[in-house]
């Protein structure tokens, strides 16, 4: 994966403060926005389970942090997750993993209202050969996204890859800046020096 930002939003964004294995993020302190990208392995062997255990995991712990700072948050990626609800014909186990990680964060699937039935993947294949909705976009119910009115197109259009592009375009009003002083994100540094710990640990 990788993430490209324009020229004049270079200042604005803050890339992979929060990068995992297969998670990306551009966050947007001005309007409080976080924008992650993820890729799940496909459910095929005990190894790709860990990963997919492992990355969905992580992720959870970043929505669980940005819900709490009152971010909006678009998350973006090949999930290899089918659900029934987006308009595929089964769901699978990483599409339940999803469903519930949807359930508990409140996140919605824009795939189900704005883009049901409409593959993702394709292979190269006909529709009647080959049919998954496994790509997403995903937001949380911040009520200022709502004014931003997010819009996903699927892009039927045959690139160098076996999935169709996704594209997302959504409106930042200017009335939505937090602040133009917004704070950073704490950063915490832990010190390997042996010194300092053991003067740490003679004050306690």
């Amino acid at each position: 994966m990788c993430t490209i930002t324009k020229r004049n939003w270079i200042s604005e964004t803050n890339h992979n403060q929060f990068a995992e294995n297969n998670i990306m993020t551009i966050i947007i302190h001005k309007y409080q926005i976080i924008i992650i990208f993820i890729y799940i392995p496909p459910n095929e062997d005990e190894m790709n389970d860990k990963i997919s255990t492992n990355t969905f995991r992580n992720l959870e712990k970043i929505i669980q942090l940005f819900n709490i700072l009152k971010y909006i948050i678009i998350i973006m990626g090949d999930f290899n997750a089918r659900i029934i609800d987006t308009g595929d014909r089964i769901t699978n186990q990483s599409g339940q993993l999803l469903k519930q990680l949807c359930q508990i964060h409140k996140l919605e699937i824009l795939n189900t209202n704005q883009t049901f039935g409409q593959r993702t993947y394709h292979n190269f294949k006909t529709k009647q050969l080959t049919f998954s909705i496994v790509d997403y976009v995903i937001i949380n119910t911040n009520i200022r996204l709502k004014k931003c009115t997010p819009q996903i197109d699927i892009i039927k259009a045959f690139t160098e890859s076996d999935h169709f592009p996704i594209r997302l375009t959504f409106d930042i009003p200017e009335y939505i800046i937090i602040n133009k002083q917004y704070p950073q994100l704490p950063k915490i540094i832990i010190t390997r020096d042996k010194t300092k710990l053991k003067k740490i640990l003679q004050k306690e």
